[in-house]
């Protein structure tokens, strides 16, 4: 687990930015269900069932940004966004083991201008598109546009 980031600034109105990432993790727990009869004294133990779940998560992702000072009020930032998760989970029930294997994809571009008004003011819009596709049997891919703005008042 860890990332990398780097800025380029060529000249004092524009900058680059990159950033790599890689997170790993895992997660597991034992389990026991005790079965009871549906019927009957509730006290009763008719069997247990033992087992241990997991899952595991590999994220890989890749950032670019670009800022442009248009003016002294006015700036512009562009930037792309990639990122890759490998999800695996596990369920072991006695000598029974059932596993899921699957793959997200995420991709999303950005643009947006942001407007100094005053001192104390700040106005923006962000546009954004988003595209999500998933391999495997859980989950759902999409594909969204977006689009905010933003008003900033600060006491100074």
């Amino acid at each position: 687990t860890g990332s990398l980031a780097a800025t380029y600034v060529p000249t004092a109105k524009l900058a680059f930015s990159a950033a790599l990432g890689r997170d790993a993790g895992s997660n597991s727990s034992f389990f026991t269900y005790n079965v009871t009869p549906t019927s009957g004294p509730p006290t009763v133990l008719i069997t247990s069932i033992t087992g241990l779940t997991e899952s595991s998560q590999v994220t890989d992702s890749f950032a670019l940004g670009a800022t442009y000072a248009a003016t002294a009020k006015i700036n512009v930032n562009a930037g792309l966004q990639y990122r890759r998760a490998k999800l695996v989970d596990s369920l072991g029930v006695g000598a029974t083991t059932t596993s899921d294997e699957r793959t997200d994809n995420l991709r999303t571009a950005s643009f947006g201008v942001s407007y100094a008004a005053t001192r104390n003011w700040q106005l923006g819009c962000n546009l954004v598109r988003e595209s999500r596709s998933i391999s495997g049997t859980a989950g759902f891919s999409y594909a969204a546009n977006i689009a905010g703005c933003s008003a900033q008042f600060t006491l100074r």
